[in-house]
């Protein structure tokens, strides 16, 4: 999981995503991209890596089969790198958090960037999103696999996905 760290400079603020690894007995920072000035993003959301993402595809074909392999890691980034998408511009934290999983379980499913698992993946790390912002998804496996299907198909677009779910969502116990 990746955060944000903020470091001010010659009275300037300035933000990079940042991800704990540990090196031997140490937890260490690395800084994975810069991201800018304030007022570029929400600090206060947890995002997922490139790294994360694949992780979660890793998992998903080990559990469930599959065929392993990437089409394009690039497509991959640019889904990490999608969630600081500036239009997100909801002020209230559900639609905000919607909003953000919609995009990346929509753009993975979509875009199909991995040989396989591409629906399984893209529903996890949406979830995943959610949950590291303090929210679930409340849905049944029928009617999750059932969506996923009409979102590769093309039948459901972006702000259907987040609609789905703002429906489904509720936020984790001792979350304010």
């Amino acid at each position: 999981m990746a955060f944000i760290r903020s470091k001010r400079i010659k009275g300037h603020e300035y933000f990079y995503l940042v991800e704990n690894f540990r090196q031997g007995s140490r937890i260490v920072q690395k800084v994975i991209k810069y991201l800018g000035k304030s007022g570029v993003f929400d600090k206060t959301v947890n995002y997922l890596t490139s790294r994360d993402i694949n992780e979660i595809h890793e998992k998903a074909i080990k559990k469930f089969g599959g065929e392993r392999g990437i089409l394009n890691p690039g497509t991959i980034d640019f889904a990490a790198d999608y969630l600081f998408d500036k239009r997100i511009s909801e002020k209230n934290p559900l639609e905000r958090n919607a909003a953000r999983a919609g995009k990346l379980l929509h753009f993975i499913i979509s875009t199909h960037p991995f040989v396989d698992g591409n629906k399984r993946t893209g529903f996890e790390s949406a979830r995943l999103l959610l949950i590291l912002n303090g929210f679930d998804v409340k849905y049944s496996l029928d009617e999750a696999a059932r969506f996923c299907f009409d979102v590769g198909s093309g039948k459901v677009n972006e702000k259907e996905v987040m609609e789905w779910l703002l429906k489904r969502m509720k936020l984790l116990k001792g979350r304010a």
